[in-house]
Parts: C-alpha cells; structure tokens; sequence
C-alpha cells in the first residue's frame, strides 16, 4: 500500500469546531465523498459503526479515534483527519462504558480488508511513538501534516 498516497492536504481539518463526533464524522466523510473516494452510504456506515463498535482510544495524555467501516463502502484507499479546536468525546474501544475526549480523529477508508489490519497496525504504531503524535497534534500546518504522517505510515 503506497502510504504517502492515501493522506493529502484536501482530507485534513485543522482547528476543526465541532459539537460532536456526528458532527466531526460527517465533515470528513464529506471530504472523502467529495473526493470520489468513497460511496454515498459512507457516513452512514460510519456512523452506524462507531456506535456499535466504538474506536476511541487514550494513548498517554493524547486522546484519538480511529473511525472506520467495511471496505465496501470504499472506492479508493484514503485517510481523513480532524485536529478539532477543541476535543470531542468519543466511546472508548472494547470497553462497555467510558469516553476518552479525542484530540485527533482518523478516519479510514479502506478499500482492499486485506489491507485493513496491516494499516491499522501501521497507525498503532504512529499512536506509540509518543514525540511524534503529540507533533502531529500540535502541528498548524497541512503540508507538514501530511509530510510527517505519511514519512512514518
């Protein structure tokens, strides 16, 4: 998977003001829609997803999300984020109860499932390497975004 190709400026949301993760998710499945990268139903599958099947996740002082749906639903491997003015609440993943408030939100869009794991396990790795996600989170500049994400997939 050419991983400096599935991140570009057009999919990143910097200050994003959100009220909620509804909110948040609609407007990058909307990027992603625009895009040609994926099909209608998309936020709608996403949606449906994240409240089954919750992807917030608390990696040291910095929350994330990791939202996503079948490949189905996908035309084009790609990857949208939110760096939301302010953190949105979002379920904690394998837990029944508790949030974590997200300070960057990943939305994937994954066409091939094959893929899927293998990428997941890349962006977990991004999440652990603490110096650089605290950078991505503070960063104010999309380029630099991109570069920095897309160097370290």
């Amino acid at each position: 998977m050419p991983n400096k190709t599935i991140i570009e400026e057009d999919l990143i949301l910097l200050g994003f003001s959100a009220k909620n993760k509804e909110e948040l998710l609609t407007a990058l499945s909307q990027r992603l829609l625009e895009k040609g990268y994926v099909v209608p139903d998309y936020t709608d599958a996403v949606l449906a997803r994240e409240k089954q099947y919750p992807t917030g996740l608390q990696i040291g002082p910095i929350g994330v999300a990791i939202p996503h749906t079948d490949s189905k639903y996908v035309k084009q491997t790609k990857i949208a984020v939110c760096v939301p003015d302010q953190p949105v609440t979002f379920e904690l993943m394998g837990e029944d109860s508790g949030t974590v408030d997200a300070d960057m939100v990943f939305l994937l869009a994954i066409n091939n499932s094959e893929d899927h794991l293998k990428f997941l396990q890349q962006l977990m790795a991004v999440f652990q390497n603490q110096p650089l996600l605290s950078q991505l989170k503070e960063t104010k500049d999309k380029q630099n975004f991109v570069k920095v994400l897309g160097e370290n997939l």
